[in-house]
């Protein structure tokens, strides 16, 4: 996961990398007992691309993509994004082009962003059913960060401690009545309980696995590191020491005992690839 940059010398690098990690990981595959995977599903999330890219990394062994819409509603996307160079019809364009090539599509949107209804939110959850049929859906709540466009709008919502406080309250568990109804909604697809969650509320994240939520995805960038790609305040696990190996091991406990606290068990070694992408890559219909 990282920020836009598509250029070529970048799209290579990245390219290389994704195959490294593939062949890297098969060769330890086969040294794991019972596990017969080739190697890891290299996810990637590196924004917006041209197909020939999106190409170039799909046959280096990427195999999902993680590109989400965030509003299906045209007036809140270009309100969230008012740079020149981005617009709804874009993103759609890159959707389309990652379904075309392939890849294992997540997608998803943002909840309790300024503007936003509930009549929004319902036609979110139709448009990930019906117009963009992904494998992955990531849907998680809007965390203020400052000097941004929607963040200065959000100061002026919430401009006293209390109304802040009230609204972590209500966007967590909006989130998690979202998680629930994507569960009966979209059925056997993928639906990360996103670390975004924990920002508001330290056990957000956990709870989400109990109300339809299936998968986790946990920080392993190196620390010295990890403060580069602060994209909001209060991001969890970001601030702190160098961790050395012993320390990675105690995340890893970490990691264990709270998904255990949520009632749920790791299921490690396995891809994980949802039921509804194997059908559409077969041509199921059910």
């Amino acid at each position: 996961q990282s920020g836009e940059l598509n250029t070529t010398k970048r799209i290579d690098w990245l390219a290389s990398v994704v195959k490294e990690i593939v062949q890297h990981t098969s060769s330890l595959s086969q040294k794991i007992d019972g596990n017969n995977l080739p190697g890891l599903r290299v996810a990637l999330s590196v924004g917006e691309l041209d197909y020939d890219s999106y190409k170039k990394l799909y046959e280096a062994g990427a195999s999902r993509y993680l590109l989400r819409i965030e509003t299906s509603s045209r007036d809140l996307y270009e309100q969230l994004h008012p740079q020149p160079g981005h617009s709804y019809d874009r993103r759609m364009q890159c959707l389309h082009s990652l379904l075309d090539i392939g890849y294992q599509v997540g997608s998803g949107f943002l909840l309790a962003i300024p503007g936003q209804n509930l009549r929004h939110i319902v036609r979110d959850l139709m448009f990930l059913k019906h117009e963009i049929p992904v494998d992955m859906i990531g849907i998680g709540p809007y965390v203020y960060e400052p000097h941004t466009p929607v963040g200065l709008i959000w100061e002026k919502m919430y401009n006293t401690q209390e109304k802040q406080n009230e609204y972590k309250s209500v966007a967590s568990e909006l989130t998690m009545i979202v998680y629930a109804l994507s569960r009966i909604i979209y059925g056997d697809v993928n639906i990360s309980a996103t670390t975004a969650l924990q920002a508001l509320s330290p056990n957000a994240r956990e709870l989400s696995l109990q109300r339809g939520a299936n998968v986790v995805m946990p920080i392993i960038t190196p620390s010295p590191y990890r403060g580069e790609y602060k994209l909001y305040q209060g991001k969890p696990c970001v601030d702190g020491p160098n961790k050395t190996a012993f320390e990675l091991q105690k995340c890893g406990s970490c990691l264990q005992h709270r998904i255990s606290w949520a009632g749920k068990s790791l299921k490690l070694f396995e891809w994980g690839d949802p039921p509804r992408f194997t059908r559409r890559k077969n041509k199921i219909d059910l």
